[in-house]
């Protein structure tokens, strides 16, 4: 499951800079959308998982969409 967060904003604010060192997705274009991927680190999440045992352990992550600024 993913956390999905939007990047919104005027032209040339700054949002695929931001984007990029987010997900360190190497945007280039400005003026397209770009959708990244940047995993959420938890040093807690084998422990619980040893404690529940469940079937299958995901971890979470942060999905950054580049919206096109008006």
């Amino acid at each position: 499951m993913a956390v999905e967060i939007g990047i919104v904003g005027l032209q040339n604010a700054g949002k695929t800079t931001l984007f990029n060192a987010l997900t360190r997705a190497g945007a280039g274009v400005s003026g397209k959308e770009h959708v990244g991927m940047a995993p959420i680190a938890d040093d807690r999440l084998p422990q619980l998982a040893e404690i529940v045992k469940p079937q299958k352990t995901i971890p979470t992550s942060f999905e950054f969409v580049n919206g096109v600024g008006g």
